[in-house]
């Protein structure tokens, strides 16, 4: 799961960014965006990893949005209609 200094890197490895607003509670909250500015951009790998798990949490909200929860894709995966998540149609 992603900190949220990874996600202070996310943004800002993008070049149409600039800033990135950070609302912190505590010290330590300040620490942690404090530390994502150390890190500096994210790798090609770190950025594909974060891609891998937005694909994944935009899978998961669309099926809620549709009300297919969890019990409705372990009926359709028991039933042998072979669910599979947009981004596994996606690969080759």
């Amino acid at each position: 799961m992603p900190r949220a200094a990874d996600c202070y890197r996310f943004a800002l490895s993008n070049p149409n960014i600039g800033a990135c607003w950070a609302g912190a509670k505590d010290a330590a909250q300040i620490d942690e965006a404090l530390k994502a500015l150390e890190e500096g951009p994210m790798s090609e790998e770190e950025l594909a990893w974060m891609h891998r798990i937005g694909a994944r949490v935009r899978d998961t909200t669309q099926l809620q949005a549709r009300g297919m929860g969890i019990a409705d894709r372990l009926v359709n995966l028991y039933s042998g209609f072979g669910f599979r998540t947009t981004s596994e149609l996606g690969e080759r």
